[in-house]
């Protein structure tokens, strides 16, 4: 069905809603009540003790080095104060023996997480995020000798050695870990480590870092801003029809891949939600609604833009070529390397520019 039905204007039916999507979460609004009060008093710290009332435990996970199973664990899920969105945190110590089994000398010593390599071992070289000493609810990583990140951290029970320890946000692990070549995937059961050559076609989630946009991108807002789809464009595969006079254009991104050129569209449809146009080679290729009604733009990477909203789960990957989507959240962390369910501070896969990921809706 068309999304403009004799004369009337309505959002397309969708699918079964994601997880968490339609529903307000009591515990994670308390947890954001908490976090702007703190951010209210200029300051926020956790609190060892406050860290481990607001963590959840989500399950069993196991721990996998070189493909064989290592450890089993319960990750938590909690809020990451720094980017003030959930996501998932495992004990130091289960991962410090899966480092050990990797070969790699390690010790945490309540602050910094030391971690030695091989000599034959080659490290990425990056600006050390800061200098400054990290807080009582802080932890810096360390590889042979310089901190390579600051992190959260929380102590809880570890319900296997039923004893306080020390937890970590899995983020800035995976984005440490990377830049010594060992891969590391995390689909909210299974963590993967493992270190060797990549197979044709692999993509993981440690190409976070590493997989960057294959073409040029500008961001276009305000007066400069231009539909990307002709008016009355109906999509095929979705029954959406863009109309001028529903749907308003609030944010662009143009560009190249391949040599030749695209421009994406977010168009602003209250209160049904945001739409996405695509046009590739000057002719159009997608019209259709986003994973949810409101989300952000995450990352490009590949030939692809990942969209989301990332407190719900819901995830989708668009093709900037040929307005192929994929929705399945296990399908874009595998083949986009999505590894943080948590919102990033700036769009992802874009060295040298820092666009804001919130759509102007």
């Amino acid at each position: 069905m068309d999304a403009v039905t004799g004369g009337s204007h309505q959002r397309e039916q969708r699918k079964k809603p994601k997880k968490g999507w339609g529903t307000v979460n009591k515990k994670h609004v308390a947890i954001s009540g908490i976090v702007c009060a703190g951010l209210a008093m200029g300051q926020f710290m956790i609190m060892p003790s406050a860290s481990a009332d607001t963590a959840e435990s989500v399950g069993i996970t196991h721990i996998i080095v070189n493909g064989r199973p290592f450890s089993t664990v319960d990750h938590r899920v909690a809020v990451d104060p720094f980017s003030h969105q959930e996501t998932s945190w495992m004990p130091i110590w289960y991962l410090e023996s899966a480092l050990k089994a990797m070969g790699l000398k390690n010790s945490w010593n309540g602050q910094v997480w030391s971690i030695q390599t091989p000599v034959d071992w080659s490290v990425e070289g990056r600006e050390v995020p800061s200098a400054r000493t990290p807080t009582a609810a802080e932890m810096a990583i360390s590889i042979d000798g310089k901190v390579v990140e600051l992190a959260p951290k929380m102590v809880a029970k570890d319900p296997w050695g039923h004893a306080e320890t020390t937890y970590v946000p899995l983020y800035y692990v995976m984005e440490s870990l990377v830049r010594i070549g060992i891969r590391t995937t995390w689909n909210g059961v299974d963590m993967e480590l493992s270190r060797g050559e990549r197979s044709t076609g692999e993509s993981t989630a440690s190409d976070e870092t590493s997989s960057h946009f294959t073409g040029t991108l500008v961001r276009i807002t305000g007066a400069n801003i231009s539909s990307v789809v002709p008016d009355g464009y109906r999509d095929p595969r979705t029954g959406l029809t863009y109309l001028s006079k529903y749907f308003h254009d609030v944010e662009d991104f143009t560009g190249t891949i391949g040599g030749k050129p695209f421009a994406l569209g977010f168009y602003d449809d209250r209160p049904n939600g945001i739409a996405i146009g695509l046009s590739y080679n000057h002719h159009p290729v997608y019209f259709g609604w986003g994973p949810t009604p409101i989300f952000d733009v995450l990352k490009f990477v590949g030939e692809s833009v990942i969209v989301g909203t990332p407190s719900a789960g819901a995830y989708e990957a668009l093709n900037l070529q040929n307005g192929d989507v994929v929705t399945q959240t296990s399908q874009v962390m595998s083949l986009y390397g999505v590894h943080n369910l948590q919102t990033p501070q700036y769009i992802l896969g874009l060295p040298g520019d820092r666009y804001p990921v919130q759509i102007p809706y």
